[in-house]
């Protein structure tokens, strides 16, 4: 077992819609500019970033996510 945490970040506040992952001290990334698509785009992302990592959903010990000034959608979703 990693010594690391595994934490996965959420961004969605502005038109940017982005993720990133620490796992096993390495950061992977994820990011498109898409206004008002963000309900679209965020879960296939993170489908796609577990995937790469090699991890699943119960294996993140956190999540973090913006809280605005913009859409809640990180929060929601």
């Amino acid at each position: 077992m990693s010594s690391y945490p595994t934490l996965l970040a959420i961004e969605s506040s502005t038109a940017a819609c982005s993720l990133a992952l620490l796992h096993n001290a390495k950061i992977q990334e994820s990011f498109v500019l898409a206004p008002r698509e963000h309900t679209q785009k965020l879960l296939p992302m993170l489908d796609t970033l577990l995937r790469q990592s090699a991890i699943t959903l119960d294996q993140l010990d956190a999540i973090a996510f913006s809280r605005g000034p913009g859409s809640f959608t990180s929060l929601r979703i």
